[in-house]
């Protein structure tokens, strides 16, 4: 896959695993088909594997989780940011969460699986919210 401008710091498979979800440096996450896996490697590079670029965060994306069953993707970025998304929809961004500057820069983030309305969130200052 080609589309990201410096490192990928996150990835995320959906359930089928039909389709992958990286985050990078550039700031942007990229929103992609997996191929056949019968496809000869050496054919050359198809860019419509590349479905959207999701564009909200202002500074690296370092961790992403999808939703099974919702099709919803979780980002969290060093712009202090946690960012709720519905991928191929008009309007992907659903919503946005900023955390108080004292609690830090989320490092990590995920649905909570027995109940996916809640998400939790781990930051640079050691704390875990949900």
């Amino acid at each position: 896959f080609r589309g990201h401008v410096g490192p990928v710091l996150s990835l995320a498979v959906s359930a089928k695993g039909d389709q992958c979800f990286s985050g990078g440096m550039d700031s942007t996450i990229r929103c992609w088909t997996i191929p056949n896996s019968n496809i000869d490697p050496y054919d050359s590079y198809d860019p419509k594997v590349q479905e959207d670029t999701l564009v909200a965060h202002t500074d690296a994306v370092w961790g992403l989780s999808i939703h099974s069953t919702k099709m919803q993707l979780l980002s969290c970025s060093s712009d202090g940011t946690v960012r709720l998304w519905s991928p191929g929809t008009k309007s992907p961004l659903l919503n946005t969460f900023t955390a108080d500057t004292e609690t830090g820069v989320p490092t990590s983030v995920d649905f909570v699986r027995c109940d996916p309305s809640q998400l939790v969130a781990s930051y640079t200052t050691s704390n875990t919210y949900i």
